[in-house]
């Protein structure tokens, strides 16, 4: 005798649950897995949807998990076949006019195209992909790692001025440092890392960061 079938809100729900363990530090294949598993959640979630209401957060959600899902994973073939998959559902999710609407969106939409831009090298994906981030950034003009990743591609473009003016932007709400931090590293910035300007971003020293503020995840979330 079949147990009760599950329904779609539940498939969803188990998803977004999958997606925040797999954020939580596990190794590499083990957060692959939570992904996968997630992934197929959210698949199972769509096709029980009836209306585009409830389609397009679908399409949304499965496009951002299997974005995060080409970050963990090391073969360059697949990582490009995840973030084509996931442009395509974003696209779907952004034919939804409520949807549309949503900041979120265009920030993984964008982060997407400049990872698959930088994967294939290929300039006008990361034009693309600026594009979508300016989108996200007229929508909600608060969100400081969309200005920190527009300045991340506009680096990778070349434009120098751009990339700084959205890096200062960033790092104007930092207090605790954490963006600079990232920015220290990411080896996106090394085409304008010995500029003055840059380097006079960097010079300013972070605050102490209190107990329990986690640093912000660049480019796989």
């Amino acid at each position: 005798m079949r147990g009760p079938s599950v329904g779609g809100d539940a498939h969803a729900d188990w998803a977004r649950l999958l997606v925040a363990g797999s954020g939580r530090g596990p190794e590499a294949a083990l957060q692959r897995e939570l992904l996968r598993m997630a992934g197929t959640h959210f698949a199972l979630a769509l096709q029980a949807a009836r209306f585009s209401a409830d389609t397009a957060p679908l399409e949304q959600d499965l496009g951002a998990t299997l974005m995060l899902l080409g970050r963990v994973t090391p073969q360059s073939a697949e990582q490009v076949r995840l973030y084509q998959e996931a442009l395509a559902h974003f696209e779907a999710a952004a034919r939804v006019p409520t949807q549309a609407e949503q900041d979120q969106l265009y920030s993984a939409w964008g982060l997407t195209l400049s990872h698959l831009g930088k994967l294939q090298e290929d300039r006008m994906l990361l034009r693309q992909a600026s594009e979508r981030l300016l989108t996200a950034l007229e929508k909600n003009s608060q969100n400081q790692e969309v200005c920190y990743h527009l300045a991340r591609v506009s680096a990778l473009l070349g434009q120098g001025e751009t990339a700084l003016r959205h890096l200062r932007t960033c790092l104007g709400n930092d207090p605790h440092g954490l963006w600079q931090a990232q920015a220290r590293q990411d080896r996106d910035f090394d085409g304008i890392r010995l500029w003055p300007e840059f380097q006079q971003l960097m010079d300013t020293g972070p605050r102490p960061v209190p107990a329990g503020i986690v640093a912000p995840r660049i480019s796989d979330r």
